[in-house]
């Protein structure tokens, strides 16, 4: 929830990403078990499943989140829960919102790798 978190201020100076969750709509899709979940603890979500997706995935707020916050964001290729695929296409995002590109604000992709062999 880093990404949107990131939408709502500009007091935070920098952002570490481990293996974060991009498109809910699609981890939904690779994870179909979390449906249940977020029924039960999120109310608003069954009221409006679609809108509460999109407001949430971090591909719909790119252009929201704050142009002066580093992200620095690692994701590891075997990630059982978040595939690579999504952490591209927010990195392309980015780059059409023009989210800074610095030295700061990396991708790092750990090959054959899943988010609990990162820690």
């Amino acid at each position: 929830m880093i990404y949107l978190a990131l939408t709502k201020t500009t007091r935070i100076r920098a952002a570490v990403v481990l293996s974060g969750l991009v498109d809910l709509k699609m981890g939904l899709e690779n994870q179909p078990e979390v449906d249940s979940i977020f029924n039960s603890w999120l109310p608003e979500y069954s009221e409006n499943k679609e809108q509460f997706l999109k407001s949430r995935s971090a591909l719909e707020v790119a252009d929201k989140i704050c142009k002066t916050t580093p992200i620095f964001i690692i994701q590891g290729t075997a990630d059982s829960h978040i595939a690579c695929p999504q952490v591209f296409a927010l990195a392309e995002i980015f780059y059409k919102v023009k989210q800074p590109v610095k030295p700061s604000n990396f991708l790092i992709c750990f090959c054959g790798t899943g988010s609990i062999g990162l820690v």
